[in-house]
């Protein structure tokens, strides 16, 4: 995935925070594996008995339990992070048996993906309005909290992900006839976002703008 050998279906490279994901859950897998005494190997399932077909199903079944058990008790990670971890385990899998044709069964499909549906949050326009005015609110803030402050407003006026917000550059902006306009293509969709900003917004980025 590093070197673009191998792409996603649609031909783009993969990005740098799905490899950097893979990563990670190898090295959690690794860890759990040294710490656990835990022996890991991939059978070819082709020629296997009923008796050691049921053995191979129990052997993943025990791997899944084991391991959520591990990263949620002595990893401390929470929902959203051991169901990328299960998820990336199953894609992988699944690449054995499609692009490398290894038959590796269908054990890993019983692999658990904990999803916590997060909390919606609605802002109403009296709050964000509090934001972005309140000279009291701003007089009570740390540099650091007014800072994040900024961000989460302009996150909100603009609907980007923090991981467009924190890559934007005057590159992405156009001043035509005093108005700014912000042209930025998703990180993560690769949706373009074309929309002109509003005075308080332009204000933040003008305060960010060195």
């Amino acid at each position: 995935m590093e070197t673009g050998t191998r792409r996603q279906f649609n031909w783009k490279h993969f990005s740098f925070n799905t490899i950097k994901n893979y990563k990670n859950t190898f090295k959690h897998v690794e860890d759990f594996c040294t710490k656990k005494n835990f022996y890991l190997r991939i059978k070819e399932v082709h020629r296997m008995n009923e008796k050691e077909s049921w053995a191979e199903r129990n052997y993943w079944k025990n791997f899944d339990s084991l391991l959520i058990s591990y990263l949620y008790r002595e990893k401390k990670l929470f929902d959203g992070s051991v169901g990328l971890i299960m998820k990336q385990l199953r894609a992988f899998f699944k690449y054995l048996q499609v692009e490398k044709g290894i038959n590796v069964g269908t054990y890993y499909k019983v692999f658990c993906s904990p999803h916590k549906d997060s909390e919606v949050i609605a802002l109403y326009p009296s709050r964000l309005g509090y934001l972005i005015y309140s000279k009291n609110l701003n007089s009570r803030l740390s540099q650091t909290l007014r800072r994040a402050k900024d961000v989460f407003v302009f996150g909100c006026i603009t609907g980007l992900r923090y991981s467009d917000l924190i890559r934007l550059t005057k590159n992405d902006l156009e001043k035509i006839n005093n108005r700014v306009y912000l042209h930025i293509r998703s990180k993560k969709t690769g949706a373009f976002v074309n929309m002109l900003l509003p005075k308080y917004a332009v204000e933040i980025i003008d305060k960010y703008k060195d």
